[in-house]
């Protein structure tokens, strides 16, 4: 979740893209879980979590499979992530 602005600098356009605060993110993914639960997106799969980036660097360092460069030591991390109770704060649906 991004916060998209567009900045003139010397006389060029700038398009700047940032990360919206922590709380930020997880208020809007908690009232998305509860008001407007994610569609599955055909061909895309389904949008399970959202997870702030400084979240992000502390979750690769707790569980550094999440980042591993095997697919397949990387995707059963991630589904053993997703299925424990430490990323209920990051999920777009109550149940995935």
């Amino acid at each position: 979740m991004f916060r998209q602005a567009v900045q003139i600098r010397d006389h060029r356009l700038t398009y700047v893209l940032e990360q919206l605060e922590r709380d930020e993110i997880l208020a809007a993914v908690a009232g998305t879980r509860v008001e407007h639960p994610v569609a599955d997106r055909p061909g895309l799969g389904r949008w399970a979590l959202s997870i702030p980036m400084e979240d992000m660097a502390r979750l690769r360092l707790v569980y550094p499979d999440l980042a591993a460069s095997d697919n397949g030591i990387r995707s059963k991390a991630w589904m053993r992530f997703i299925q424990s109770d430490e990323s209920r704060p990051y999920r777009m649906r109550e149940r995935i």
